[in-house]
């Protein structure tokens, strides 16, 4: 009987040991094919002037004077032909290690305000996550509406789509105009 336990003890062993290995080669799996950094990564608006470095085309991020260098697929370099350097733009893409990955990108009409954004007010519930989240600080609070100074914004979207927690209005009253 003594006997009988042990080989039971043996093998329970082996089977605990094995399905953790199988756990963990899954998970090794997993990670080379689907990188966290990927999983986690939502699309984001970034506007500022475009420079070239180094023979790298740089955006200057208006809100945080951050420098960004921008990756730009192959099927995009094209329409890349047509950018110009020192004008303002908003780039829409995933940021990553290297750099942001531009996925579109609009150029801004005028240099100093390219706002094109307006509250409905009717739908506006006063929220305020908005007015927490735009990086130039052009929203502000009237008769607890959301209200948009269009001298301040950027066209960045923000508001709109949000930039990665931050979905955008959660009762969609901002509207591009």
């Amino acid at each position: 009987m003594n006997y009988q336990k042990r080989i039971l003890i043996i093998l329970l062993l082996l089977l605990v040991t094995v399905s953790l290995l199988v756990s963990i080669e899954v998970k090794q799996h997993c990670g080379k094919h689907f990188p966290k950094s990927e999983q986690t990564q939502t699309t984001e608006t970034i506007s500022g002037i475009l420079q070239i470095t180094d023979n790298q085309l740089q955006l200057v991020q208006d809100s945080t004077l951050t420098i960004h260098n921008l990756i730009i697929p192959e099927n995009m370099e094209k329409d890349m032909d047509k950018i110009e350097i020192g004008k303002k733009y908003n780039f829409f893409g995933k940021s990553s290690k290297s750099g942001f990955v531009v996925e579109k990108y609009s150029l801004c009409q005028e240099t100093k305000n390219c706002g094109s954004h307006e509250v409905n007010s009717e739908k506006c519930i006063g929220c305020r996550l908005c007015l927490t989240q735009c990086p130039e600080g052009a929203i502000s609070m009237v008769n607890g509406k959301a209200v948009i100074d269009q001298e301040k914004c950027i066209d960045c979207g923000i508001c709109i789509s949000g930039n990665g927690r931050f979905k955008g209005c959660p009762v969609k009253a901002i509207e591009k105009k």
